[in-house]
């Protein structure tokens, strides 16, 4: 019960942070839900975003949140996690991504 309480806290200050470091707007960052570890020594923040290639800069929000918290911090994405594939291209798709963009130009 003590450690949910936490995480409720931990929640309500990580979305204050999303909202002041514009990730909310910038990047459609919405974060879901939070977690620590038994231990306390690592905090995973669950979160969905709407950037088209998935990418967003968490540098600053991990910083502030280590800061806080001073334990791991671990942000996993909702989309990859309900995704039946979470595997990244090959070789061979970058490569010929990056082919068909070299030619365009």
């Amino acid at each position: 019960v003590q450690n949910r309480s936490r995480e409720e806290y931990v929640l309500q200050i990580t979305r204050t942070q999303v909202v002041k470091l514009h990730l909310d707007e910038k990047d459609c960052l919405k974060i879901t839900d939070a977690e620590f570890q038994h231990d306390g020594n690592k905090l995973t923040v669950y979160y969905t975003t709407k950037t088209p290639n998935g990418y967003v800069d968490f540098r600053k929000l991990q910083r502030r949140l280590f800061s806080k918290f001073k334990c791991r911090i671990w942000m996993r994405d909702e989309n990859m996690l309900n995704t039946k594939e979470c595997n990244p291209p090959s070789y061979e798709e970058v490569l010929q991504a990056n082919k068909g963009a070299d030619d365009s130009s």
